[in-house]
């Protein structure tokens, strides 16, 4: 496993693509294309994990969320 030490401590785990206390940006298809600061955005955890805002008053909480991979 291969981690990096920023500050404060906290390992980023490049291998399982997590990255702490981190913002997510990706665009949404078509729709960023004719409006380019249009995307969908989360923020990370201190384990990185992604919170994702999913819809009103619902965060989800998926390892990749919306904004990456699917899987853990």
């Amino acid at each position: 496993m291969k981690q990096y030490h920023g500050s404060g401590g906290v390992a980023m785990d490049v291998e399982r693509s997590r990255f702490p206390y981190c913002v997510v940006w990706t665009p949404i298809p078509v729709l960023t294309w004719f409006f380019p600061i249009i995307g969908h955005m989360g923020i990370c955890t201190s384990t990185g994990v992604i919170r994702d805002f999913a819809g009103p008053y619902f965060v989800s909480d998926r390892p990749g969320g919306q904004c990456g991979q699917k899987d853990s």
